[in-house]
């Protein structure tokens, strides 16, 4: 469903007599506006997002620009971080759990 908003977006402006619009979208909003932006260049002056998608790091480009590498990375880190902390805190609280 989320990948149709765009095209329900575009119909509306569409009625209200726009033929060229810009969009602006945040959290779930930044996908459904990148994706407008993607599939209706014709119409869609600019976007504007203020959370950047996540599923870019699932389906990354076969040949990233050194911008998009350094996101890349970026998120890679990010994840990698985050499953050590966590991790720590779990064995924290388990070795805790045991002198009980």
């Amino acid at each position: 469903m989320i990948f149709r908003v765009g095209d329900m977006w575009h119909r509306l402006m569409e009625r209200l007599g726009y033929a060229r619009f810009g969009a602006h979208g945040g959290d779930w909003g930044s996908m459904v506006t990148e994706l407008l932006g993607r599939d209706r260049a014709d119409v869609v002056a600019g976007i504007h997002v203020t959370d950047v998608p996540f599923y870019h790091a699932f389906q990354p480009p076969k040949d990233p620009s050194h911008d998009e590498q350094k996101y890349l990375d970026a998120i890679k880190s990010f994840t990698t971080r985050s499953v050590r902390t966590m991790t720590s805190r779990m064995r924290a609280r388990q070795r805790g759990s045991n002198r009980r």
